[in-house]
Formats: structure tokens, C-alpha cells, sequence
């Protein structure tokens, strides 16, 4: 069965190698940063910094003078002041916090805050307090208070800024949950926000509608957990379509990417390798494509070898790709394991400190460890070959033939005779082709890196 047309929620489909969120680590009442929008009251900038005295706090937010929307802003203020700073007990929000509801159950004669006769604008505030200190805040308690505030601007914000929080910080980047996100209320608020009853300044709305925008951004397509993001994978069906606009968009990535070491390397040598690389690309795609296994797993293995390439071609700087095991470690780990007493050189290499390896006395990639290991990834590169079918195989001779010359221009012209960055460089690269040469002897192993996203 064909897969039917992606649905891609995205401005653009090309992202840097690195991709930075706009969000920071901030638990859900911290987030909501207003005090640019409340510059004017002194209490809401001071509070982040310094805290608040209880007597304070609570004259502020019983205050008729103070709108409703000031009030959040100082939750928010105090909140990322217990969270915050060293000197801050955060024992001390749950007291306000408690002090403020008995406050509001003394003014009203009330046994409860959400009793009939006690105003919907303390229930908000008091949900806000009870969602101190987390990242998965009561989205139905929010929805209850706007439904008894259908005019409040404040109470349709933080709707829209809960759904916005929780989607991001508890797996919610997937097509369908943004779809929902924008149908639902991001842009029933955006229409709308003006025409409520002002009860939070307008710029304090407006920069909760930009922070909610913001969760329609995917982070970066290189890693597999983000595709849902991308394209909906809820069959394997429209998960292989994914994986195919995938490896198109990182291949895209690849032709256009800032390639390293920029730094020893001239522009005619850049050329030369950007061209080997869109030729390994197109013949390994060739060699993939001839293997007698589902498209699925030819989408899957086709994303990964692109993913790979990018990964050890683009970077921030030179020193930066150099350093690049992380990214490619991720890859090799798996199958690396599986291979037992043959790369027995890796428990040998684990007892040298690598952070040594800048150093000028002792550096690691001088080591035999280092070498020996080398030698080691390029003997079992030979053997995995050679148990696809070797020169034999002309589409895997080809496909080799074109990496071979990638793996030369990367790792012994493009660092123009620095021996450092070319042997970190020939260790990383190396280890890439390992894996996914062993990949292509177990296509069906490479299910256990995607079958996840159909579950999710």
C-alpha cells in the first residue's frame, strides 16, 4: 500500500546539525515570563532577584488595583526565585501559597476556593500555585476556569500556554498533537485576544502567543525520535514515507552544508569533496535500493547512511568535528557490542583517559591502543564487505569505491597534514561504515532503532 501525502507542519525543512530550543529548563510557572511586560511595577523585577516578604506578596495579589495579569506575572517572578537562586526555600512558595488561599477563604466566607460565591480569577490564581515546581501541569483545571471566564484574557492565555507547555515538555511534538495545539487554541486565541476583556496587557498576551508559536518547531531531524515531529509515523506505511522525505531533506542538508575543517582547507578542496560526497551518496542509495528487503527498512537504512554522512562532514568548527564520537558513538554502540571478543581492544582503550587527547605530552590518538584499535575497524570494514559480496557485488563495490574516496579527502588531504584532526577524524569515519555495513548483513536489526516510533 502506498503511503498517502506527508502533512509537514514546518516553515522550513532545513536545520543546523545542533538545533536549540527557545525553551529553557524552567518548570511550568517559571516559564511563563511576563516581567517584560510588567516592567513598571518594580515588586514583579525585584521579586525574581531578591524575593518577596508574605505580607507583601499577599497585599499585591488581593489587590483590586493590580490586574489580573500582574499577578501571574509576580507567581511567576516568585517562583523562579525559589527555583532559582541558591538562597531561595522553596518551602517558602508552598506557604504563600497556602496563606494566600486562607487569605481569599477569610474575604469570601468560604470553606472552599472553588466555591460559587469566591471569584474564578483567585481559582486560577490558586491553580498556578498548586502547579509550583513541575513540568506536567493540570491541563483540565485551566480549561475548568475559562469556561467560568469565557471573556478573561488572562484565563484563555494560560489555556494556551498550558496546552503549549505540556506538549512540549512531555512528548508532544508529534503532526497530530500540533495540529490539535493549532486548531484548538493557538489560533482561536490569536484571533481572538484583542476582543477579551483586558485583564493582562495586551504585550504580555502577545508574548504568550509567540512562546506557543514556538512549539511548532521540531527539533532536529537527525535524531529519529524527533520524525514524528515532521511527518505523521503511525503506520509503518507513513513511517517509511517519513523516513524517505527524511533522508531527502538531510541529503539536501549535506549538498548545502558548511563543511569542516574549513580551516585547512581551500575552496577548490571543499568543492572536490562536496562533490565525492553527493556521488557516495547517490551509489549508496543505488546499493541499498538493490537489496531484497522492505521499503521500510530501505528508507530506514537510506536515513541513517545520510544521517551519518552529515554528521561527521558538518560541524561548528573543525576542533568541533574532530571531538565527534558522541555523535557517531550513538550509531556504532549497538553492533559494536554484538561483536564480543573481536573488538576486546575497546575495554583496552577504556582504561586511557581520553581527555588526554589534546594533550601535547601524551596525546591518545599516539597511543597503540588508538592505532590498534584503527586497524582493528578497518579489518572488520574488509570482513563485512567481503560477507556482502565484495567486488562481486558491483552496486557494493561502487558504493565502497565512493566512500573509500570521501574517507581519503576527509581524513588525509582536507586536514592539510594535521595529524591530530585526521586521526580522530579516521577513527569516527571508519566507525560509521563499520556500522552500517553491519547494518546491511542484519537490514532487519535496523527495525529496533525506529519500531519505537510506531508505538508511541
Amino acid at each position: 500500500m502506498a503511503a498517502k501525502p506527508l502533512k509537514i507542519f514546518l516553515s522550513t525543512l532545513f536545520f543546523s546539525i545542533i538545533c536549540f530550543s527557545a525553551y529553557g529548563d524552567a518548570t511550568f510557572l517559571s516559564d511563563l515570563t511576563l516581567g517584560d511586560s510588567y516592567a513598571d511595577y518594580s515588586i514583579i523585577a525585584s521579586t525574581e532577584e531578591q524575593g518577596i516578604n508574605q505580607t507583601e506578596f499577599l497585599e499585591f495579589m488581593l489587590s483590586d488595583e493590580n490586574d489580573l495579569g500582574s499577578k501571574i506575572a509576580l507567581l511567576s517572578a516568585l517562583s523562579a526565585y525559589f527555583e532559582w537562586k541558591s538562597d531561595g526555600d522553596e518551602e517558602y512558595f508552598t506557604t504563600y501559597g497556602r496563606a494566600f488561599e486562607a487569605k481569599v477563604l477569610q474575604k469570601y466566607k468560604a470553606n472552599s476556593i472553588r466555591q460559587a460565591n469566591v471569584p474564578p480569577a483567585y481559582l486560577l490564581l490558586y491553580y498556578l500555585i498548586q502547579d509550583f515546581d513541575t513540568t506536567s501541569p493540570d491541563l483540565e483545571n485551566y480549561l475548568v476556569v475559562a469556561q467560568k471566564m469565557p471573556r478573561s484574557l488572562s484565563a484563555q492565555a494560560m489555556v494556551l500556554f498550558s496546552q503549549a507547555y505540556y506538549r512540549i515538555y512531555n512528548d508532544g511534538r508529534t503532526v497530530e498533537d500540533q495540529q490539535s495545539l493549532r486548531t484548538d487554541y493557538y489560533n482561536s486565541f490569536k484571533a481572538n485576544y484583542r476582543l477579551y476583556e483586558p485583564d493582562m496587557r495586551l504585550q504580555a498576551a502577545q508574548s504568550i502567543l509567540d512562546w506557543a508559536g514556538e512549539a511548532f518547531q521540531c527539533f532536529s531531524i537527525t535524531d529519529w525520535e524527533n520524525l514524528p515531529c515532521y511527518c505523521n509515523c503511525s503506520t509503518e506505511d507513513y513511517l517509511s514515507a517519513c523516513l524517505a522525505f527524511a533522508t531527502d531533506s538531510l541529503t539536501a542538508m549535506v549538498k548545502n552544508a558548511e563543511m569542516y575543517p574549513k580551516e585547512h582547507s581551500s575552496d577548490e578542496d571543499m568543492d572536490r569533496f562536496r562533490e565525492a560526497i553527493a556521488d557516495y551518496l547517490s551509489k549508496e542509495k543505488d546499493f541499498i535500493n538493490s537489496l531484497n528487503i522492505s521499503d521500510l527498512n530501505k528508507n530506514a537504512l537510506r536515513y541513517l547512511a545520510a544521517n551519518q554522512t552529515l554528521q561527521f562532514t558538518s560541524g561548528f568548527s573543525g576542533f568541533m568535528a574532530m571531538g565527534s564520537a558522541m555523535a557517531w558513538y550513538s550509531y556504532v554502540t549497538p553492533y559494536v557490542e554484538r561483536f564480543g571478543k573481536e573488538f576486546s581492544l575497546r575495554s583496552e582503550c577504556k582504561k586511557i583517559d581520553e581527555s588526554t587527547a589534546f594533550s601535547d605530552e601524551s596525546p591518545f590518538y599516539k597511543t597503540t591502543c588508538f592505532k590498534n584499535y584503527v586497524k582493528a575497524l578497518e579489518k572488520e570494514i574488509t570482513s563485512h564487505y567481503n560477507k556482502l559480496g565484495g567486488a562481486s557485488n558491483l552496486k557494493l563495490k561502487e558504493a565502497q569505491q565512493a566512500w573509500e574516496k570521501v574517507h581519503y579527502l576527509y581524513v588525509k588531504e582536507l586536514g592539510n597534514g594535521w595529524e591530530m584532526y585526521n586521526s580522530y577524524s579516521d577513527k569516527e569515519v571508519l566507525a560509521g561504515r563499520l556500522g552500517l555495513l553491519h547494518y546491511y548483513l542484519d537490514p532487519v536489526a535496523v527495525s529496533d532503532l525506529y519500531v519505537k516510533l510506531l508505538v508511541k
